[in-house]
């Protein structure tokens, strides 16, 4: 059990961490971060096989408890931090849409701009 609750303490900071990194625009670290998550992750699994085929032992069921609950908390962080990285990673694809968006608006003006109708300048605001 202790095992497992570092493993999931390393999660949740490697979680934190990528939050840091998207808030910050480097995407590739976050992915990177993600990747390392995800090996975590597996190891868990690996060891959550192991403990389901492992015989219980009472007189630790106290302490189990307590890992269990250190556990779940770390899950919730976890999960919560996920969910805002989420909003943040929306938030920017919704940014990037309207740049496009935008972009493309001024695309089409250029095209419709002749140079014998008269314009002498273009406005490219956005």
């Amino acid at each position: 059990m202790k095992r497992l609750l570092e493993l999931y303490q390393k999660i949740l900071e490697i979680t934190r961490q990528q939050k840091k990194a998207l808030l910050q625009g480097r995407l590739h670290e976050a992915t990177e971060l993600q990747k390392r998550r995800q090996s975590i992750v597996e190891e868990i699994q690996n060891i959550d096989m192991t403990m389901s085929f492992a015989p219980s032992k009472r007189e630790n069921d106290s302490r189990k408890e307590d890992f269990s609950r250190e556990i779940q908390a770390a899950i919730k962080e976890i999960l919560a931090i996920d969910s805002e990285m989420k909003t943040i990673i929306q938030v920017e694809l919704n940014s990037l849409g309207e740049r496009l968006e935008s972009l493309n608006k001024v695309k089409a003006l250029c095209r419709n701009v002749s140079p014998g109708k008269g314009a002498t300048s273009l406005d490219l605001s956005v």
